[in-house]
C-alpha cells in the first residue's frame, strides 16, 4: 500500500494508494492479492484495510498433451489430490496489512500496509491424500492515529507458510511500521530513526517480500507516510514536496 499524501500511480499492485487529499481515507488492498492498504491523509485521514491473500496450486495430467489443472483458492479449504499427482506447483500469497492514520487537525500521512508474503515453487504431494489450504485475511486499517494498521495472516499449503503483510504506522504515538512477509511503511516521524517495518524470513530462512519505506520527518512541515514493501520492491519514502502536503 501507498502512504497518505503518496500519489505515484507507477508504483501501483494489490496495495491500496495512500490519499493525497487532507482528510480523506486511503484505500484498501485488492481483494486475493495481498497487497496493503493504503494510508491515510492529513486532518484525521482514515486508512485501508489490507487485501485477502490467495493460494493456487497447478498440476499436470497430461504431459504429451500439456494440459493442466489449475485449482484457486480464494478462502479457506481443503484440495484433493485425486488424480494422483505426485508433484504441484504452487503460489501462496498471505493478506496484506492495514494502513495507517493521520492525527486530527494535522496535514500528514499514515504509512501504507506492507504486502502479504510470496512463495512460489513445486512441493512433492501424494496421490489421494487430503490437503488443507487456509487462505489469510487482510489486516484491520488503524482507526486513529494512536492505533497501528493490523498485520495481515497468513496464508498456508501443506508445509508452505506465507507470513502476513506488516501494519503501517499511524501519524502521532504508533508511527512505526510493523515487520511481516513485506514490512509496513512508518507514519510521518518525528525523528530521524529509521522506523519502517522490515521484511521477514519463514521456516526456510528466505525473504518473502521487502522492507516498508520510511516516512517523512515532520519539519519543516507536514508531509507523508512511507510506503508499504511489496513482493517486487521496497515501499517508497515519502518527502517533503510542498509547504502544504507532503508527497
Amino acid at each position: 500500500g501507498l502512504g497518505g499524501n503518496n500519489n505515484v500511480e507507477s508504483l501501483k499492485g494489490g496495495g491500496g494508494d495512500g490519499h493525497d487529499s487532507p482528510g480523506s481515507t486511503g484505500f484498501n488492498g485488492s481483494a486475493n492479492t495481498g497487497g496493503g492498504g493504503g494510508g491515510g491523509a492529513g486532518g484525521a485521514g482514515g486508512a485501508g484495510t489490507g487485501g485477502s491473500g490467495i493460494a493456487i496450486i497447478k498440476y499436470t495430467v497430461d504431459v504429451n498433451n500439456r494440459q493442466a489443472r489449475i485449482f484457486q483458492f480464494t478462502k479457506s479449504g481443503v484440495w484433493y489430490n485425486l488424480a494422483g499427482a505426485t508433484e504441484v506447483e504452487y503460489l501462496v500469497v498471505a493478506g496484506g496489512g492495514g494502513g495507517g492514520a493521520d492525527a486530527p487537525f494535522n496535514v500528514a500521512g499514515g504509512g501504507g500496509g506492507g504486502a502479504g508474503g510470496f512463495r512460489t515453487g513445486t512441493l512433492a504431494v501424494t496421490p489421494d491424500a487430503a490437503y488443507t489450504i487456509a487462505v489469510g485475511g487482510g489486516g484491520s486499517k488503524a482507526t486513529s492515529d494512536t492505533v497501528f494498521g493490523g498485520n495481515g495472516t497468513n496464508s498456508s499449503f501443506s508445509t508452505i507458510t506465507s507470513i502476513g503483510g506488516g501494519g503501517a504506522g499511524s501519524r502521532s504515538t504508533s508511527y512505526i511500521g510493523h515487520s511481516g512477509g513485506s514490512g509496513g511503511g512508518s507514519g510521518q516521524r518525528d525523528s530521524a530513526t529509521f522506523l519502517a517495518g522490515k521484511a521477514i524470513t519463514g521456516d526456510t530462512g528466505v525473504l518473502q517480500g521487502h522492507n516498508g519505506g520510511e516516512g517523512y520527518i515532520a519539519s519543516p512541515g507536514a508531509s507523508g507516510g512511507g510506503g508499504g514493501g511489496g513482493a517486487g520492491s521496497i515501499g517508497q519514502d515519502a518527502f517533503y514536496d510542498d509547504p502544504q502536503y507532503g508527497n
